[in-house]
């Protein structure tokens, strides 16, 4: 199947592949682009290994611009930033999975927001199961368990392993359901968490 185009000044999208949400684009105003980081699965496959999960920026090998450098390994639900002078010259992701994704721009300033990311120990009771009790407690918007550094993963289903597991929450979704509207009093949010990322380690001292 033959790659396709998308221009997304024009047509902001969550397709397999990329997803950017931007502000609108205005010549004279900046622009900030948000990206989320996202696990992918399957990205590598042995024939003799299982296959491998990774942390990508919007599910996609990003090429950005001059000056962009993230040196630190993100983690599921990480939220980086870009701010443009104008709106991005180029901003084009090819439909792929994962997705190849070219963002070009003066940069103004940039960033990488962190996720909360929570170590639990879970007790189960009888007949109980992992999955069970994180979906009980938890928005859960993941169906794997990455086990170790390399990325190895299991499905959350057959998961019952024995010690902590940590839970990296989503930024986008949170700030989407708990926005408050400028100058109205808004109770705190009391949604459950959405679990984007579940790591039999703790990501945030990977290496």
């Amino acid at each position: 199947m033959k790659n396709k185009k998308l221009f997304l000044g024009i047509l902001p999208f969550l397709l397999s592949g990329c997803y950017i949400e931007s502000q609108p684009p205005h010549k004279n105003k900046d622009v900030t682009v948000n990206i989320d980081a996202e696990l992918v699965f399957n990205t590598v496959i042995d024939e003799n290994a299982a296959p491998y999960a990774r942390v990508m920026w919007g599910s996609s090998y990003y090429h950005f611009p001059e000056g962009v450098k993230i040196e630190e390994k993100p983690v599921a639900g990480d939220q980086l930033w870009i701010t443009f002078e104008g709106e991005p010259t180029e901003s084009i992701c090819y439909l792929t999975y994962p997705g190849d994704c070219y963002l070009e721009g003066k940069v103004k300033d940039y960033g990488v927001r962190q996720t909360n990311v929570t170590g639990i120990n879970i007790d189960l009771e009888e007949g109980g199961t992992v999955s069970r009790y994180l979906r009980s407690h938890y928005t859960i918007f993941t169906n794997y368990v990455v086990l170790d550094e390399e990325g190895r993963y299991t499905p959350l289903e057959e998961y019952n392993g024995a010690g902590t597991l940590y839970l990296s929450e989503s930024l986008s979704n949170e700030e989407y359901v708990c926005a408050c509207p400028e100058e109205a009093q808004c109770a705190p949010c009391a949604t459950p968490p959405y679990i984007v990322g579940i790591y039999a380690y703790n990501p945030r001292q990977a290496k």
